[in-house]
């Protein structure tokens, strides 16, 4: 069915009505729900100062239900999607797709608590809109649900989901919704559909931890030196520590974490170099989570370990673009880049704009912390900054930088500087 055929029967109800409506109003969303490809999934269209926004119940904003919707609102022609009679329904089995017919999910109680849950807080978020869901009573009610099914001590992973989607909805931002929306509906597939992949497990073992959270084969006798540190918002605000470690061996960044309340992380201030004789990784997500075993701290940090670091430094920040699609587009719900990059100069209003040899800049992360700025004009005043270490975040379609720590020379010599 086309939109213009919605107007035929809307001007037909009115003449049948031999009256034009008297109450006034103004129309702000629509939500429609849209068959493409086999499934079936709401969209809501919003106007923010006079540009049109579509956000899939699937959390994207360029998918083929997207897609139908606007040519739909444009009054194009779109084709109809293939009906579903009751018998082929029938065959299908829940949640799978065959040509032709719609991707038919489990009844409700078929459905796991974890799952509908999910399900719940995106359908809440889709049905207001995403500028109108920040405190919504449907949607802290779906978040409250979510919290009591990851049970009494939740996970790291669905904690800093419900903190992150609430700081998308509070600022409005419908990319960064839309995207944990995303992950959200991936993982309650996840938690679905029969025969999940391995990919699926680990997901859902990142978000809700409990067993296949780590690899079956740990790290034996490594080094890790710690390039930064932040508290974030989880259930509440600040409730997660983060420390990011980097294995001295290959460069790789792994994330640990503690609750605030909960298990205690390993020991020792930041910066740090750590002996780890054993060490789980998780696995799924990025940075891969980690959990220490048996470790020792050493405050000592070598002018040759530091300079070692600058063979782990990207150089070009084109690589952290698809690097970082990469990352998001298997985990767009927990995934959060972690990198260490090597700016070739630094610019900008401010000086402090990192710089690639191409001249492309890395914008500063204003958005998430406002004191970024002046936390690395600080050390640049003090030396020479060589190597910049920080969360990776996007906002309104360009990549941007949250600086953790910097390698900074003064006077021939080197030394970390913990930014936050």
């Amino acid at each position: 069915m086309s939109f213009s055929e919605f107007r035929v029967a809307a001007r037909l109800a009115i003449e049948a009505e031999s009256s034009l409506p008297t109450t006034r109003g103004t129309v702000r969303r629509i939500v429609l729900a849209v068959e493409a490809e086999g499934r079936q999934e709401l969209v809501t269209a919003s106007l923010v100062d006079g540009k049109l926004l579509l956000v899939a119940s699937d959390g994207r904003l360029d998918g083929p239900h997207v897609q139908v919707a606007r040519a739909a609102l444009a009054g194009l022609e779109v084709e109809a999607a293939p009906r579903v009679d009751s018998a082929s329904a029938s065959t299908s089995s829940p949640g799978t797709t065959s040509p032709g017919r719609l991707s038919m999910p489990p009844p409700a109680e078929q459905v796991p608590p974890r799952a509908q849950a999910l399900l719940d807080l995106v359908t809440a978020i889709v049905r207001l809109g995403v500028h109108d869901a920040a405190g919504a009573p449907a949607v802290v009610e779906a978040l409250g649900r979510l919290a009591k099914e990851a049970g009494p001590s939740p996970a790291v992973g669905v904690s800093r989901f419900i903190g992150r989607i609430k700081l998308a909805l509070a600022r409005e931002d419908v990319t960064a919704s839309a995207r944990l929306l995303d992950g959200a509906s991936r993982l309650s597939r996840d938690l679905t559909e029969p025969g999940a992949s391995e990919e699926a497990r680990r997901r859902v073992a990142a978000f809700f931890g409990g067993p296949g959270a780590f690899a079956a084969d740990p790290l034996i006798d490594r080094t890790f030196f710690e390039i930064g540190r932040e508290s974030v918002a989880g259930v509440e605000r600040f409730s997660i520590e983060r420390r990011y470690l980097m294995d001295l061996a290959d460069g790789q960044v792994y994330a640990e974490a503690q609750l605030r309340g909960g298990v205690a992380a390993s020991l020792g201030p930041s910066p740090r170099l750590l002996s780890a004789g054993l060490s789980q990784v998780g696995r799924g997500v990025t940075p891969p989570a980690i959990q220490l075993l048996q470790y020792v701290v050493s405050g000592a940090l070598s002018q040759e370990r530091l300079l070692s670091l600058n063979g782990f430094a990207v150089r070009r920040f084109s690589d952290l673009v698809e690097n970082y699609r990469v990352a998001l587009s298997s985990a767009p719900g927990l995934s959060e880049p972690v990198v260490l990059i090597a700016p070739h100069r630094f610019g900008g209003e401010h000086g402090v704009t990192p710089m690639d040899t191409e001249g492309l800049p890395l914008a500063l992360a204003s958005i998430e912390a406002p004191g970024v700025v002046s936390a690395l004009a600080e050390p640049a005043r003090r030396g020479v900054v060589s190597l910049v270490s920080g969360r990776l975040i996007d906002h309104e379609g360009t990549l941007m930088l949250l600086p953790l720590g910097a390698l900074v020379e003064r006077e021939g010599e080197l030394s970390w500087w913990r930014l936050r």
